[in-house]
């Protein structure tokens, strides 16, 4: 084993992982933090830059994605009465939002599709039960062996939630109105689990209060409240891996604030 030429490798991955400037709000973070939206947005660096390995599963996400989106068509796109579009960006000058879908399918000569969204995880983000694989989630309790006790997950992930609704605002916006949105949820070493949902009327709200937030902290210049803390909503999910997080909690701000 070269220790030099691994070392070598994880500083080229990470040297290519370019960030993209925020000129506005993003579907696919709407979820995070109101005050680490808005530092990103200030341009200001992040304190956790992303490890190596991450920025591979990335680039791997993408790939995978790009793979699988064929037999997505198979599935989702036939009869041939189904137009599919994939990777189209969105944008919403009343919003101040952008947003870039992975799949669409929609009937020919009507307003009406189906949103479908990759995700690629970890291979232990699953759990196999009665023959079916699903996500899995903490049950709170400690199994018979002293570990974590895990029960199948019913739902997509909350935070994929919110990014696809923040999707379907923007589509609204062009006259084309989601009815479901399916989230396909694939471990780079081949196991699916697909999840069937309908469009969650509530969680509309839910990201169109957030982008209320957001637009008045930005065009007030005040930063918004930091959500990072045990107990909220996308703390479990997401947030406690926040890009700003310091010995002293989440979004600090600094003195040049």
């Amino acid at each position: 084993m070269n220790s030099d030429l691994t070392n070598q490798l994880y500083k080229a991955i990470s040297a290519a992982n370019v960030e993209r400037p925020m000129e506005c709000w993003h579907a696919s973070s709407i979820y995070q933090c109101p005050r680490a939206q808005y530092l990103h947005r200030l341009g200001k660096k992040r304190l956790n830059e992303p490890t190596a390995g991450k920025v591979l599963r990335w680039s791997a996400g993408h790939a995978a994605e790009e793979a699988l989106r064929p037999r997505i068509q198979d599935v989702w796109g036939n009869p041939q009465s189904i137009e599919f579009s994939s990777n189209q960006r969105l944008d919403s000058k009343t919003l101040d939002l952008t947003g870039e879908y992975d799949n669409l399918a929609r009937k020919i000569g009507t307003t009406s599709g189906t949103l479908i969204e990759v995700k690629t995880i970890h291979d232990y983000a699953f759990i196999d039960r009665n023959g079916h694989t699903y996500l899995k989630e903490a049950t709170g309790n400690i199994g018979p062996r002293g570990g974590v006790e895990y029960k199948p997950k019913l739902t997509p992930y909350l935070h994929h939630e919110w990014q696809n609704h923040a999707y379907v605002i923007l589509l609204r916006e062009k006259g084309i109105e989601v009815k479901n949105i399916d989230y396909v949820y694939m471990a780079l070493g081949g196991r699916l689990s697909v999840y069937h949902t309908e469009v969650d009327e509530s969680i509309v709200e839910d990201v169109l209060e957030r982008l209320k937030l957001l637009n008045e902290s930005w065009e007030k210049q005040e930063p918004p409240e930091c959500t990072c803390h045990e107990g909220e909503l996308f703390w479990n999910e997401a947030n406690q891996y926040c890009d700003f997080k310091t010995e002293h909690g989440c979004c600090e701000l600094g003195d040049e604030l």
